[in-house]
């Protein structure tokens, strides 16, 4: 934030700063915000319960503002992003529903002792500090004085950053707190931010949510530090990786490689300055005379290309029709009725290879004829940058692939062989998302780069688009030929 001078609209900013420091040391170098918000102060020892009551804090605060966030992401002052904001926000809605956090079950063979005296012993850092709390520990060990664990729990362990969604959140806020058991055992045991989170939602039903990685870079192996402190010599390895974000930086062991991040992450907005209407059609004529000229009366600048795909012996009157209404008309060849339904971004390939490459634009805003519009286009997109693709009315393919019929039935072999080809050869994972095609909006550059690529004739453009957009994206932003974004689920006034 100190780099940035700027904070994301989307994002909220929620600040807990050790009760042993001056808080101004922090708040003068900050920006002035109304979405940075300082929780109440607690103090924080190393290992001691106060990073729980601090976190605690931070949620009491973020409630009290009545901030409801799709994802809350638990984050340090020596953590950095290695993705930009859209980057970032686009992985979450990907992966909307997941949980992410590391754990293991204690005991564990990474942990000394394996992990068993974190829980076995009580541990009163916050009272005594930890030095002193060790030897009270110790003496326990001596007398042989070992807590009882519950029987009916597995204990975890495992790196205290999280991203976790905002209802997770609300039950642990909800749950973690004075009076529950685990809160009250894990009050006198060591590093419980470590294992009081972990516990307590992989005992609960947010287990099958929980994916076992926190998407931070942390260097436990090379030194000189453990964990590494990041440097610039470090830069490439860095953005690079597929993580989200990097632990541990520190401006007095090297400032510039904060620089270069902030640079590298910080995405600067190109608008769309030369687009054009693609209109869909292939029936009823008056109507589509009648959105054409609505078109027209609301995006006077804007060219207007028609892509027909009716029959072929209706084109004439069609053309007759709207012919002086629109820059141009192509004609989709040699295809059925049901095939230009079915395939409607094979159809988009196919215009752009014959005319569209030679038409002056930047993005392609698609409109069907069966929409009614009574708004700008360019105010509809006024959030899209040139080089941003938006797919719009995005549904998680999870809430619908049992009962849509492009996923099930006899249509279920062309889904799943769409999925085997998309991840063989862009290297994407399953697909997340279907879409409705109304509402599409595709840069030039997309639309080159689509039209260079080999796309089978499975499934349908409703999944098709989303599903091969995302692994086009990342096969081609690994070997850095180009790169775009790829907005998910934005809401449009259709």
């Amino acid at each position: 934030m100190k780099r940035g001078k700027q904070v994301d609209e989307n994002v909220y900013f929620i600040i807990h700063i050790d009760k042993k420091v001056r808080m101004e040391d922090f708040t003068d170098r900050l920006p002035v915000s109304d979405r940075i918000f300082f929780s109440r102060r607690v103090k924080v020892s190393w290992g001691g319960f106060g990073m729980i009551e601090a976190v605690v804090e931070m949620l009491r605060t973020m409630y009290e503002r009545h901030i409801q966030p799709d994802y809350v992401h638990l984050l340090s002052g020596q953590d950095f992003p290695l993705k930009s904001n859209p980057e970032t926000v686009r992985f979450f809605r990907e992966h909307q529903g997941r949980n992410f956090l590391e754990a293991r079950p204690i005991p564990s063979p990474r942990l000394s002792e394996s992990g068993l005296n974190r829980i076995q012993y009580k541990w009163f850092i916050e009272e005594e500090g930890y030095h002193k709390a060790a030897q009270l520990v110790e003496i326990q060990r001596q007398r042989n004085m070992i807590r009882p664990y519950f029987p009916d729990i597995q204990a975890y362990n495992g790196s205290q950053w999280w991203s976790l969604t905002g209802d997770c959140v609300q039950w642990l806020y909800q749950t973690c707190c004075p009076g529950n058991r685990l809160y009250d055992f894990y009050k006198y045991t060591f590093c419980s931010d470590e294992m009081l989170f972990h516990t307590a939602l992989l005992n609960s039903e947010w287990k099958d949510s929980i994916t076992n990685r926190n998407f931070r870079y942390i260097d436990w192996h090379s030194g000189p530090e453990y964990p590494k402190m990041w440097r610039s010599e470090d830069f490439e390895r860095l953005i690079s990786s597929d993580n989200l974000f990097a632990r541990k930086f520190d401006e007095t062991v090297d400032r510039e490689i904060l620089d270069k991040l902030n640079s590298y992450t910080r995405i600067k907005p190109e608008p769309v300055k030369k687009p054009v209407i693609l209109f869909r059609f292939h029936k009823n004529p008056p109507v589509c005379l009648n959105r054409i000229e609505l078109l027209k009366l609301y995006n006077p600048d804007i060219p207007i290309y028609g892509i027909y795909g009716g029959n072929e012996e209706d084109f004439r009157t069609f053309d007759e029709l709207v012919n002086g209404h629109l820059a141009g008309v192509y004609r989709i060849k040699n295809r059925t009725g049901d095939w230009n339904w079915q395939n409607f971004d094979l159809a988009l390939r196919e215009w752009y290879r014959d005319c569209g490459k030679e038409i002056d634009f930047d993005t392609a805003y698609v409109v069907e004829w069966d929409l009614l519009l009574f708004v700008p286009l360019n105010e509809i997109y006024a959030g899209i940058n040139k080089n941003e693709l938006d797919i719009t009315g995005l549904t998680p393919l999870s809430s619908v692939e049992n009962q849509w019929s492009w996923t099930t039935g006899a249509l279920r072999d062309g889904y799943v062989r769409l999925m085997e080809f998309v991840q063989k050869t862009y290297a994407c994972s399953k697909a997340s998302f279907a879409s409705l095609g109304p509402g599409l909006c595709f840069p030039k550059s997309f639309l080159a780069g689509y039209s260079a690529i080999d796309v089978p004739e499975l499934s349908n453009d409703e999944v098709r688009v989303p599903y091969i957009c995302a692994g086009f994206r990342l096969y081609h932003e690994k070997y850095r030929l180009f790169r775009w974004l790829v907005r998910f689920g934005k809401a449009h006034p259709f």
